[in-house]
């Protein structure tokens, strides 16, 4: 892998993806200098958009455009320009997603909705307890996994449940008496409405907590929520074991499944000597050698979001050329809308010959809607060769060169370019190269060959 390849490699798994204007600006710094432009944090509160407020607006429409608006955010994000989103905010925000997963198919609140996402994002890359402890009692949460019901004389499990294992243990490493412990300690902490019955947040109700003393994860006490997330954190016994089930899903996120022992338990050890940060985490995995091997490289599947959004980037198209929310539906993954509450089944669930075939039909209008009237980039083509355009056309090996780089596909694999030459050069019988060059039917070809390549289809 060449030095750019590096670090086109490390902006897939930090963020969504370089530009070349990106992977310009890190070519020639240390690898420590580029392992912290792709970790660069900016915290900021983006505006909600503002549909969200608008009382007129129906609330799955309110749904419709929370999806478009952090669709925008994620393509908007960029490593090297510090006036735009976090790369790796972004990325971190659907990681956590799809770890604390909650649907609006049963969270109908779009505001609630709105409000999970910017936690994610705010504590995204923080602090692993203060990210619980929010999650917890989050409205969203909250309603998805039944807490509003949960009282001392009606205790529900589910949240108790999903806590240990599938948020902070993993499943084996609790019992069902942890689980009904769990539920009484989460007793009362359900959420407030107005006069009409309209959720409007979380509230404690000390008359529906369960007071008993109960033994939960070792330790008998009167339990309040809350600490059962600090007891699992600061436990001798569970404490290792939440840390390396947190660091195997960001490992398995963010480099390859199935990561070794050895691997684990130094980001475990990571993240506990650093009280919980999550940051100092990430930042070893892109330093440990694992990460630059060539299973590291080639181990990942970019899901649909991801598909979708380096389109976008390639391009310079947003969610009003793209309409993200309607082909994320088709490709399977659809943002607020995860499948269950243990979230979309990575890497290679996303390839088959259906979720191809929709990855074909978004490739097509991309391509196509890119050279229209109605595109964001009508000097696309123009652009790219304006020395050539005119007299003659390009050189077939200047095409699949120029279309590699708009698609930031570095050290491709020879198939593909042989592939895009071929096809260029099978489909140029019809003029000379005395005519001038006719690019309308060439150029989204050639495009939407780049975006179904394997190249532009693995993380």
């Amino acid at each position: 892998m060449t030095a750019r390849g590096e670090i086109a490699h490390l902006l897939r798994r930090a963020g969504y993806g370089g530009t070349p204007t990106e992977l310009d600006a890190l070519v020639g710094l240390t690898r420590a200098e580029q392992i912290a432009a792709a970790l660069a944090v900016r915290h900021t509160e983006p505006a909600p958009p503002p549909q969200i407020a608008d009382p007129l607006v129906q609330p799955w429409w309110k749904l419709v455009a929370i999806q478009e608006w952090w669709f925008d955010r994620m393509v908007d994000s960029s490593f090297t320009d510090t006036t735009k989103p976090s790369p790796l905010v972004e990325k971190m925000a659907m990681f956590w997603h799809n770890h604390f997963a909650t649907s609006a198919d049963k969270v109908f609140i779009p505001w609630a909705m709105m409000d999970q996402n910017a936690l994610f994002r705010r504590h995204g890359t923080g602090n692993f307890r203060t990210l619980c402890q929010q999650m917890a009692i989050q409205p969203a949460m909250l309603v998805y996994l039944d807490n509003e019901t949960n009282t001392s004389l009606a205790p529900n499990q589910n949240f108790a449940r999903e806590l240990m294992e599938l948020f902070m243990l993993g499943i084996g490493n609790y019992t069902e008496d942890d689980v009904n412990s769990a539920a009484a300690a989460w007793s009362g902490h359900q959420l407030s409405y107005d006069a009409t019955w309209n959720v409007t947040g979380y509230q404690f109700y000390p008359e529906n907590h369960d007071t008993v003393s109960r033994t939960y994860l070792g330790r008998t006490q009167v339990w309040d929520g809350p600490q059962t997330i600090d007891w699992i954190l600061d436990n001798p016994v569970t404490q290792p074991i939440a840390a390396r089930f947190i660091c195997r899903k960001l490992w398995t996120w963010l480099a390859y499944p199935n990561p070794a022992a050895p691997i684990v338990d130094a980001l475990a050890a990571v993240m506990i000597a650093n009280n919980w940060e999550i940051l100092p985490v990430l930042q070893a995995m892109c330093e440990r050698t694992e990460f630059w091997d060539t299973p590291c490289r080639n181990g990942l599947v970019r899901t649909p979001v991801e598909f979708l959004v380096a389109i976008g980037k390639a391009l310079n198209m947003r969610s009003a050329n793209l309409s993200p929310q309607w082909f994320l539906y088709t490709l399977g993954q659809q943002p607020l809308y995860p499948p269950n509450v243990s979230g979309w089944r990575p890497n290679d669930y996303w390839i088959s010959t259906s979720t191809m075939n929709a990855r074909a039909d978004v490739a097509s209008h991309a391509a196509w809607t890119t050279i229209s009237d109605t595109g964001t980039d009508p000097g696309f083509m123009l652009d790219w060769f304006p020395e050539v355009i005119g007299s003659q056309r390009p050189p077939v090996a200047d095409v699949v060169q120029a279309i590699l780089a708009r698609f930031s596909i570095v050290d491709p694999a020879p198939e593909t370019e042989t592939v895009l030459a071929n096809w260029c050069t099978a489909n140029r019988h019809e003029w000379t190269n005395a005519e001038p060059w006719n690019y309308w039917g060439e150029r989204p070809h050639m495009m939407q060959l780049a975006m179904l390549s394997p190249d532009f289809n693995l993380a």
